[in-house]
């Protein structure tokens, strides 16, 4: 027996949305462990929302507004995929500011890296959201 193409368009669209109708009952949970596993403290949303950069460099300037561009436009469009405390754009603001341009896209380069699955072993782990500790202030001046 022949299923004509509307029908099996028809039946394969219905299969889809009960399949789906079923991950839709772990939002809960996966939401509550989200909340409950939040490494943000009040102080890191407001540093991390300072929109004033106070740079005179204009290539250090360029390369803090491209992070901040990507932290805005792109990084929030995507799950937080990063496996490092900060996240990989946070180091990358500050080490930018603490070491400039050129030291700071050499650190960020290095941390790009390294942020991948198989690194975790070799760093500290956070508590709460089982991420890799690995702050700029670690790397001297």
């Amino acid at each position: 027996m022949i299923i004509k193409g509307g029908y099996l368009l028809l039946i394969i669209v219905a299969l889809a949305i009960f399949v789906t109708s079923f991950s839709y009952a772990q939002e809960i949970s996966e939401l509550t462990f989200i909340v409950k596993s939040n490494p943000i403290k009040e102080e890191a949303e407001k540093k991390e929302q300072d929109l004033i950069i106070k740079e005179t460099s204009e290539i250090k300037l360029f390369m803090l507004g491209s992070i901040r561009f990507y932290q805005l436009f792109i990084s929030s469009q995507d799950k937080p995929a990063c496996n490092f405390i900060p996240s990989c754009s946070q180091f990358g603001m500050e080490t930018t500011k603490r070491f400039g341009f050129t030291q700071g896209l050499l650190l960020t380069s290095d941390r790009l890296q390294r942020c991948h699955c198989w690194t975790r072993r070799y760093y500290p782990l956070d508590k709460d959201t089982d991420k890799a500790i690995d702050p700029a202030m670690n790397y001297g001046d």
